[in-house]
């Protein structure tokens, strides 16, 4: 077999896309550019006309991407990060503007909401599906409460599925294999059973080998298996009336994301640190060898929903969208896979012979959302929605790094288990108003939000697998008040906010606007899990006002679209989470004050008849006031870290830059696609840096046209074609007082590629 090198194979492909170009017959392409439709306001508009900044993916983008999962848009949306949260495979962090949440404890709420049909996904543990199916996500930037069912501090992303649909007979299949051996199979059938019901089967699953080969006991790391199923059911009995009804069943079998130790800027120990296991090299390995096994992570969701919509007057509707959601998540995870597990005679600490840390969450969620919408006369509209949202939340963890009294019945582990139930009510609505008197050109938005969460946290921490039957004791919690571990608490309280908006839009002419947005937004306080004092166990809500300017554009008679935003945050009692060094796995949620300001520009060109160019940059600047995070306040074991600030998911830069080729040929059509995305460094958590990272993907594929029996598309596929090595996520133990033990970084995918074939009626 001849090997060729993996950067030579990925700059030969770069030309592929002019050489293609020779070969094609003259084009018939469109000469301007398709018109993109969105939803974000509840009802169907051009996306040049939404007075929001958003960033919106069509089936066909999506497919020429590879966009499976959320995670998937970090990289092609400027001003976004997604990351997964310190080896938890099934979970998936999320930042719009810098605004995220890098913790994933229950009792926390997502800064970023996001919503699948409508339906609001409670809590970052189980994000990591891969998505169904979908005919386009919209990704809005900004604070978003008067329109959606949950508040938004930082903005949402929608995924929006295909429907069933009564007006034919249709369907598609995708087979497709890669490296890594990588088997994917996904696709759906329409079927309409009379001119007023339809129903839809859709599936998935997919396979991958990690790429983190384990010569030691265990699984190799970083692979995957999923599968996934829907069933849609669509229901017109009037023209006037229609359900949709939904069940999705999702699966995930997960290895453990390989934690490789890595040189920090911090001493690990007097000299001795690198007995712990001693980092061989910054460089991504592909080959390790544990000295226990890790078991595999597992994600089950499970989802029904219900949509009615009835046109009940001439230009008045009213939309019902019911739901129940339930998942579970299993993670496991080991900081140090090549440890022995013997104890450390030059730290405070032990690594258990069970060499791995589990963490266990149990979601269940219902909604119910009653929105209207209509126009009251010539130039005034208005929407208006009723919310309610139940989520009752488990997680369990155990803890394989002790210290002090558990030190005396080693081997053991620290386990907690907590509880969040969680009642929420919004009511909210808009006036859209265009006054006669500007020609039509003025549009007024003036909106507003209620919002009341009532909360009820329980955690409990005890010792286990010592010699001991299982005993109350919070090695890591204390009550200050006392001096003593509490074991046991419960705490439940409310929380409540009335959030406004205002949107002043000007039609510079047919084709260019600018508009000017203030709104404010807030996150419910709650109780967090991971507390490692009483007084931390429960935190208060936080607030934000947001300003923004925007300017949207299509110009070059529909050749070039230019849309530009400038914002300004001000955020005050922020909800950030500090490392207890007596228990880096364990946080406390502290208060702090800060500010987000950038810019955004998003570009789209049709170059040539046969080539679309489009570009995004980001610029950001986001910055949190310094804090002190006193830990065991009045104990013996106080400590205090002074945090100098900074912020979390938020790089300086972020540019992403794709080129699209479609000719026409005379079997069918041509197509090739080139992508660049960069993002700057930036901290994952306040202090702990993450690399800047440029990923190159490319894509190039064939269509036959079949007639009335539809399309063949063969199409080859690359991802990080320069096999760039960059950090997902990182800790840096070696910089935490008297911890003594190397950092971690979990890295991204290497150089993928492969090839898939699709057929579609």
């Amino acid at each position: 077999m001849i090997k060729i090198p993996r950067q030579k194979l990925a700059v030969s492909l770069l030309p592929l896309p002019l050489a293609i170009g020779l070969l094609a017959v003259p084009s018939q392409a469109e000469t301007s550019l398709e018109e993109v439709l969105v939803t974000a306001q509840k009802r169907t508009e051009n996306l040049q006309d939404v007075p929001i900044s958003i960033t919106a993916y069509t089936e066909e983008s999506l497919n020429i991407l590879r966009i499976e999962n959320v995670a998937d848009l970090g990289p092609t949306t400027p001003g976004l990060v997604t990351a997964p949260a310190a080896g938890i495979a099934s979970g998936t962090r999320i930042w719009i503007r810098g605004i995220g949440s890098a913790q994933v404890s229950i009792g926390i709420d997502p800064r970023v909401a996001l919503y699948t049909d409508g339906v609001y996904l409670g809590k970052t543990p189980g994000l990591a599906f891969d998505a169904l199916e979908m005919e386009r996500i919209e990704v809005l930037k900004g604070p978003q409460g008067t329109l959606y069912g949950r508040n938004a501090v930082g903005g949402a992303i929608n995924l929006i599925s295909r429907k069933a649909s009564t007006e034919s007979f249709s369907g598609k299949l995708k087979v497709g294999a890669g490296n890594y051996n990588l088997e994917e199979a996904n696709g759906y059938i329409n079927v309409p059973l009379s001119q007023s019901v339809a129903v839809k089967l859709s599936g998935m699953t997919r396979s991958r080998d990690g790429w983190v080969e384990n010569k030691g006991p265990g699984p190799d790391f970083n692979g995957r298996d999923a599968e996934a199923w829907r069933a849609d059911l669509r229901w017109e009995p009037l023209s006037t009336l229609s359900f949709d009804v939904a069940y999705e069943k999702n699966e995930a079998d997960l290895e453990p994301q390989y934690s490789q130790s890595v040189f920090g800027d911090g001493t690990i120990g007097p000299g001795l640190g690198s007995l712990i296991n001693p980092p061989e090299t910054n460089d991504r390995l592909d080959k390790v060898t544990t000295a226990y096994a890790l078991e595999k992570s597992h994600l089950d969701l499970e989802a029904y929903s219900v949509f009615a919509g009835w046109d009940f007057a001439d230009q008045h509707s009213v939309r019902l969208i019911g739901s129940y959601r339930k998942a579970d998540a299993t993670d496991s995870r080991g900081f140090w896979p090549e440890t022995d597990g013997s104890l450390l005679p030059w730290t405070d600490r032990i690594v258990s012979t069970t060499g791995q840390n589990h963490v266990l969450n149990d979601h269940k969620q219902y909604s119910l959302e009653l929105n209207f919408e209509g126009k009251i006369a010539d130039g005034l509209d208005y929407t208006a929605g009723l919310f309610y949202f139940n989520e009752d939340t488990g997680a369990g963890e155990d803890y394989t790094l002790t210290k002090d009294l558990v030190d005396f019945f080693s081997p053991s582990a620290v386990r907690s288990a907590g509880r969040i139930e969680t009642d929420a009510y919004a009511v909210f609505g808009t006036l859209n108003w265009t006054p006669g008197a500007f020609g039509e050109r003025l549009h007024v938005t003036v909106g507003g939000r209620y919002s009341e969460d009532k909360r009820e946290g329980k955690v409990k921490t005890f010792v286990n697998q010592g010699p001991l039957p299982d005993f109350s004791a919070l090695v890591f919690t204390y009550d200050t008040a006392t001096g003593l571990p509490f074991s046991d608490n419960r705490e439940s309280n409310t929380w409540d906010n009335f959030d406004p908006q205002i949107i002043l839009q000007y039609d510079l002419n047919d084709n260019a606007n600018v508009y000017a947005s203030y709104s404010t937004a807030y996150r419910s306080g709650g109780y967090n899990t991971d507390a490692t004092t009483l007084e931390g166990f429960t935190f208060d809500k936080e607030d934000m006002e947001a300003f923004e300017l925007g300017y949207k554009s299509e110009l070059m008679n529909g050749r070039l679209r230019l849309n530009m935003a400038v914002f300004y945050y001000d955020q005050s009692n922020i909800q950030v989470t500090e490392q207890d060094p007596a228990h880096p796995v364990r946080q406390n949620v502290f208060n702090t004050d800060g500010d987000s300001k950038g810019f955004e520009i998003e570009a789209t060109a049709q170059l040539i008849n046969d080539l679309t160019a489009s570009l995004g940059y980001a610029y950001l600047d986001a910055q949190q006031d310094s804090y002190e995070a006193v830990f065991r306040p009045g104990t013996p074991d106080e400590v205090t870290v002074v945090n100098e600030g900074g912020s979390s998911g938020a790089p300086e830069n972020s540019v992403f830059a794709n080129f699209n080729y479609r000719r026409d040929v005379s079997w069918g059509e041509l197509m090739a696609n080139l992508n660049y995305s960069y993002t700057d460094s930036y901290d994952v958590t306040p202090g702990t840096e993450l690399m800047s990272v440029s990923l190159l993907d490319a894509r190039i594929a064939t269509r036959w046209d079949m007639g009335d029996s539809g399309a063949l598309t063969l199409a080859v596929w690359g991802k990080n074609l320069l096999d760039d090595e960059y950090h997902l996520d990182r800790i840096n133990f070696s910089e935490i007082d008297g911890f003594n033990a190397p950092d971690v970084a979990w890295f991204g995918d290497p150089l993928t590629y492969g090839v898939e074939l699709s057929y579609e009626f």
